[in-house]
């Protein structure tokens, strides 16, 4: 069966994240109390009986500036996952069609990813359109925040400094409550043109750094639900994602 998580089903999903994802006890709760609060957003697929959950994935709203300036209704894809015991049987070809249907009538325009295997999500239209990169940046004279106490004028100056950092493709938008989500148990490094975000292991999770290039080291892929709309130019845009 096909249809939006319900109240009953947060602990199935948060084992099944476990299973799936490496991510410390903390953020899993944190994220489900402040991220994923619309179950609604939530798509599962569960046994003909509708008894176990076996795959899931999160779509996340935001929306989406692209480069001439035309704001769209996105979602930035999460959580995609499969139990063990049921992965490689095409559970998760049904739940992405089914977002794709959910998309349509929501009338959303565009997915975005970060692919674990980028010829999978291929199969449905899925492309690239960003490279992600690391990159070497001087901190020297930088000023240096504790994201958790990070008051409202720093996080207007990393939005500012976000929102310009010119870009060719598109960017997505995030609001207060995303960015205080975003680096709350991170590091913000701040210089006039550039900032960054530093997790626990010292490494730097993202930078907005103008004319920066480095090694590559992955990909953001995008589905238009109307190709007719899409508007990205291929690895042309400059869209930064955390990883959940």
């Amino acid at each position: 069966m096909l249809r939006c998580a319900r109240r009953q089903d947060i602990m199935e999903l948060k084992e099944l994240w476990r299973e799936a994802f490496s991510e410390e006890e903390g953020f899993l709760e944190d994220f489900f109390k402040n991220r994923a609060l619309d179950l609604q957003n939530i798509l599962v697929k569960t046994d003909i009986l509708d008894k176990e959950i076996i795959s899931m994935l999160y779509m996340l709203p935001c929306y989406v500036e692209c480069k001439n300036k035309q704001i769209i209704r996105a979602v930035n894809v999460v959580g995609v996952a499969t139990i063990s015991s049921q992965r490689h049987k095409g559970h998760m070809s049904d739940l992405i069609s089914f977002m794709f249907d959910i998309m349509r009538e929501r009338s959303i325009e565009a997915a975005f990813l970060k692919p674990s295997k980028k010829e999978f999500y291929e199969r449905y239209g899925f492309r690239m359109c960003a490279d992600i990169y690391e990159a070497e940046i001087d901190i020297k004279n930088a000023e240096i925040f504790d994201g958790k106490y990070a008051s409202e004028d720093i996080i207007r100056r990393v939005d500012k400094i976000y929102r310009n950092v010119p870009v060719s493709g598109c960017r997505m938008l995030r609001s207060f409550e995303d960015w205080k989500f975003h680096i709350k148990e991170s590091r913000i490094v701040i210089r006039d043109d550039f900032y960054a975000i530093c997790g626990k292991e010292n490494n730097f999770s993202e930078e907005c750094v103008p004319r920066i290039k480095g090694e590559v080291t992955g990909c953001i892929m995008c589905k238009f639900i109307d190709p007719k709309k899409d508007c990205i130019d291929e690895r042309d845009c400059n869209l930064l994602f955390e990883q959940y």
